[in-house]
């Protein structure tokens, strides 16, 4: 017999939030059940219908995040996770610059200093190999000279650290607003 799942593993399966799990179930839209006041899902009705809803939508958005501090990718990974972006990962510019032939980034978050490549170098890198993808400078030095120099590859949006993530959140759904409307 078929495990069934609640809220918490469902929304884990179909990696969504358990409210969206709630209300979507509440309105009849996803395949479940209810024993006493609980909602349950089968497995292979929440692959199905997953399986439904991918049919003739776009894959999610690229995000790419280069930074030194695995605290920060973290934060940022989760919060853009949570927006429903795919995030890519990338702890330097030499890290950065061999994901460049690999993948193609709908947002690159890029911090200024960094070991090895500055920000700067990688900045232009993108700009020569992705042309004009959004990219958004993650910095504690927005006064620097490294800033001077990665406006000369404008255009770029600035974020200081320390950031509120939902500032981080609303500068990546506004940079790619035309992409999500598509």
């Amino acid at each position: 017999m078929e495990k069934l799942l609640d809220v918490p593993e469902a929304a884990a399966y179909l990696r969504i939030n358990e409210y969206t799990v709630r209300r979507l179930a509440h309105a009849g839209s996803l395949p479940a059940f209810k024993v006493g006041k609980s909602w349950r899902f089968s497995p292979q009705a929440l692959e199905e219908w997953a399986r439904s809803q991918r049919h003739g939508i776009a894959e999610k958005l690229v995000a790419l995040v280069v930074d030194d501090q695995e605290a920060i990718r973290n934060v940022v990974r989760r919060a853009l996770e949570s927006e429903e972006y795919s995030v890519v990962e990338a702890a330097d510019g030499d890290e950065a610059i061999a994901l460049l032939d690999e993948l193609k980034a709908d947002i690159v978050f890029l911090d200024l200093k960094m070991p090895k490549m500055t920000g700067p170098e990688v900045l232009k890198a993108i700009r020569e190999k992705w042309g004009m993808v959004p990219v958004v400078i993650m910095t504690a030095y927005p006064d620097s000279e490294m800033m001077e120099q990665a406006l000369k590859h404008s255009p770029i949006t600035m974020l200081a650290k320390p950031f509120p993530v939902e500032r981080l959140v609303d500068c990546a759904n506004a940079l790619c607003k035309t992409k999500r409307t598509r």
